[in-house]
């Protein structure tokens, strides 16, 4: 009867916990969820000022110039493609949740700086760096500045330099996450230049980092069970088992206690011949 009680506890505890992160839609279809622990930590830091925020930088070189709605097409792509980035914040039942915005291509935030080229791109960045708060309730938490293009000849060839300026709120992005956004990035913008048909497909809203490491890090019910009864059964079992013989080349187990080696120290030189050796061996 115990056992069934805390079989009935736990499932309960953990359908409450599950529901509290469950992704679910909101009444305009749009995708939401609650914001984990780390996730709430980052928002909380980055409150009122510019903290808290990735900023990377994407610097390109390439025998064809670059067309700029094809980057914007290209930064589109990417909107569709990963939901975090359409995501603001929003709160429910007084908790920061996420929420797909309601127009997210429309709320792109694609700047052009043509007062800056993109081998002078260092000035630009601390700008980028430096810039206003994310509205968090509104969106979009993430930002992209195209600088001027610039070609340098060398030789016959012309090589075109072209400067992509990222920062990202820390709550939808970390530092191995832009490595794989800049990848797809260049992928698109490779398809666009040769007119290739492109389907994009969202991938799914994943539930926060706790939530999916949960069942590493917190041990199932039959689990908790199940260790306390072996390690019972184990004591028991070393409790009544009679001693056995522990090593074939032993007459008797256990040895006997007496002193059956003569006590004697030696004085060793530090430097001995191979003969003084041998006969310290026999």
């Amino acid at each position: 009867m115990p056992v069934v009680l805390a079989l009935i506890v736990y499932y309960i505890l953990n359908s409450l916990m599950s529901m509290e992160h469950d992704i679910c839609y909101t009444t305009t279809g749009k995708l939401s969820r609650r914001l984990g622990s780390f996730e709430r930590y980052f928002l909380a830091m980055a409150e009122g000022s510019n903290t808290c925020y990735i900023n990377t930088v994407l610097l390109l070189e390439s025998k064809v110039q670059l067309d700029q709605d094809h980057a914007k097409k290209a930064l589109l792509m990417l909107l569709e493609r990963f939901p975090l980035l359409r995501m603001r914040v929003t709160e429910r039942s007084n908790q920061p949740c996420f929420e797909e915005m309601e127009n997210a291509p429309q709320s792109l935030d694609f700047r052009r700086m043509e007062n800056v080229d993109s081998e002078n791109w260092l000035h630009a960045f601390e700008k980028q760096i430096n810039g206003a708060p994310f509205n968090t309730q509104q969106g979009p938490l993430w930002r992209v500045s195209l600088l001027r293009e610039t070609c340098d000849a060398t030789g016959q060839e012309i090589v075109y330099k072209n400067t992509l300026l990222f920062t990202f709120h820390h709550v939808i992005c970390d530092a191995l996450s832009i490595f794989e956004l800049k990848k797809k990035l260049v992928e698109f913008l490779g398809l666009l230049y040769n007119g290739e048909a492109i389907e994009i497909k969202s991938l799914p809203f994943r539930p926060p980092i706790e939530r999916a490491m949960q069942q590493l890090t917190r041990p199932r019910i039959w689990e908790r069970l199940l260790i306390p009864i072996v390690l019972t059964f184990r004591k028991l079992k070393a409790y009544i088992r009679a001693p056995k013989l522990e090593n074939l080349y032993l007459l008797t187990f256990p040895p006997p206690s007496g002193h059956l080696v003569t006590q004697k120290t030696l004085a060793i030189p530090r430097d001995l011949s191979r003969e003084e050796t041998m006969a310290l061996i026999r």
